[in-house]
């Protein structure tokens, strides 16, 4: 350590001590204020009810109509927030996308799309980005007028094409 960073440092840090006092005097304060309130009923069942609901929220649960209700495990373990929702999977090794697919009471994980290909889009505009959209419908079979929700087929065309 050279004595460069040894000065900024040693001047930097009564500012932060005083910051720090300032935010622990805050603390305090909000403290005493809580500690008086905390004897009336009312506030003690909304602050048990909060602190339910963040304990719920961090296991997987909603609540929904008064009552706490579990989610999917599905939904939790592929980290998507509603079924037929799709997300990016920047970190898996070969797919690009994960969804839940949900038809009446049957759901289903999918993952698709190739990592590190960009799809054209909707609406391509250059020529080249037509022509690749022309030849990944060809592959993969476009024609077909109602394919099938649970399919990867579907949710690359739906998402990423």
């Amino acid at each position: 350590m050279n004595n460069k960073s040894k000065m900024s440092t040693d001047s930097s840090k009564p500012k932060l001590n005083y910051y720090v006092g300032k935010a622990k005097k805050k603390i305090k304060d909000l403290y005493n204020k809580l500690k008086d309130n905390l004897d009336e009923p009312m506030f003690k069942s909304g602050l048990n009810s909060q602190m339910n609901i963040a304990k719920a929220n961090k296991y997987g649960t909603f609540k929904k109509g008064g009552r706490v209700k579990k989610r999917d495990p599905k939904l939790v373990r592929a980290g998507v927030s509603g079924y037929n929702k799709a997300k990016r999977t920047p970190n898996h090794p070969t797919k690009s996308h994960v969804v839940v697919a949900k038809m009446g009471d049957k759901t289903k994980l999918i993952r698709f799309g190739q990592q590190g290909v960009r799809g054209a889009g909707k609406n391509p505009k250059s020529k080249k980005d037509k022509a690749r959209k022309k030849s990944y419908y060809a592959r993969h079979n476009a024609q077909d007028a109602r394919p099938n929700k649970f399919s990867a087929r579907y949710w690359s065309h739906k998402v990423k094409w």
